[in-house]
Parts: C-alpha cells; sequence; structure tokens
C-alpha cells in the first residue's frame, strides 16, 4: 500500500535520516504524480550522499519538467562531469541551457552529444533552431538541416528551414528548390500558404 509505505518511510526518516529512505519516498512521490515532493526529497538524499548521481539526473529530470531550470542546470552539470559519457543527461542540461537563453552554452552540450554518436534528427533540428533563431550562424545551420534531412527525407519542417536559411543567406535559387519540394512533400503543410508567398517573391 503506497499511502502506508508513504507513512512508515515518513516515521522512519523522524527518527533517522539516511539517503535511501529519501528516494524511496522520492519515487513514491513521483508516482502520486507529486513532482514538487518528489524533488524535495531526491535534494535532501542528495545533501545526505552527494555522490548519488543516479538520483541527480532524475532530480535534474523533475526538476527541468517543473520550469525550475538553473536548480536543474545545477545538478545535471555535477552528472556530465562525472560521467562525460552520459548523453542523455548532456543533452538534459543542453535543454536547461536553451530554456534559460544561454545558447551558446546549449549548443555546445549538443554537439558534444553528437560528437559522442548520438546522432539523431530530433538534435540536429534543436541545433539548427539554435544556430538559426537564437546565434545567427546561419551556415551551421544549414549544415545540421542537411545532416537532419540524410536521416530522414521526409520531414518537410527540415526544407521549410533550409529553405528560410538559404533565403536569409541570399542563395535564392538553393532557397527555392528547397521551398519547392517542401510543397511536393506537403502541400498542404503547417507553412504551405507562407512558402507560395515566398516563392512569388523569389
Amino acid at each position: 500500500n503506497p499511502s502506508e509505505a508513504r507513512q512508515f518511510l515518513k516515521e522512519s526518516i523522524r527518527l533517522e535520516r539516511m539517503p535511501t529512505s529519501h528516494v524511496l519516498l522520492g519515487e513514491i512521490e513521483e508516482q502520486r504524480q507529486s513532482q514538487v515532493d518528489a524533488i524535495e526529497q531526491y535534494l535532501l538524499a542528495i545533501e545526505l550522499e552527494p555522490t548519488m548521481t543516479d538520483i541527480r539526473f532524475r532530480v535534474g529530470r523533475l526538476l527541468y519538467d517543473v520550469g525550475r531550470y538553473p536548480e536543474a542546470s545545477s545538478q545535471l552539470e555535477v552528472v556530465v562531469n562525472t560521467n562525460p559519457a552520459n548523453v542523455v543527461a548532456r543533452e538534459l542540461l543542453g535543454d536547461t541551457f536553451r530554456e534559460q537563453g544561454m545558447a551558446e552554452r546549449a549548443l555546445r552540450q549538443y554537439r558534444r552529444v553528437l560528437e559522442q554518436g548520438n546522432v539523431r534528427e530530433a538534435l540536429f533540428m534543436k541545433t539548427a533552431r539554435l544556430q538559426m533563431y537564437d546565434l545567427n550562424r546561419l551556415e551551421e545551420a544549414v549544415r545540421s538541416l542537411q545532416e537532419a534531412a540524410l536521416l530522414n527525407d521526409k520531414n518537410s519542417e527540415i526544407l521549410y528551414l533550409l529553405g528560410v536559411a538559404l533565403k536569409d543567406l541570399n542563395q535564392l535559387e538553393r532557397a527555392r528548390r528547397q521551398f519547392q519540394k517542401y510543397l511536393r512533400l506537403d502541400p498542404n503543410g503547417d507553412y504551405a500558404e507562407e512558402v507560395r508567398g515566398i516563392l512569388k517573391n523569389l
């Protein structure tokens, strides 16, 4: 019975604080969908046993989910410094930086993940959006989008973003080709009307 286990653990912690008891109580709070209470218990466990990197990752993810991005970054930085090969924690660390408007730091983490062999379309897309919209590095964004397209040539958003980046680089013929490909692939897509308007003026 989760409710009885919760009360038992609270009583156990009142008598003697142990990291494992806080972790178990945190897990019960997670099951109850009580993220804030779970975070509190995991942080208390880390306070008692700072080397629990698996719990740091867990609390980092929860902190991200509830929008406490600076705290999430702090926990996840410890995780990736302890285990540089943890690409899941590193990408999430990048996400926390992105949410705080720290585009350069986010990009650095995403690139590290890609360099470590975790090559995924979604990560190239996140990287490209930062390069385009936050850092105005259009040529880098084009390269990231081309990598994403190699992984999935049926994603019309990649073609749209490539067209936009190439147009902004004044590579109009290349941009036109991407926009035309977009319309062939997704004639009723989210960007279709915008793309038709752009093509009329190219």
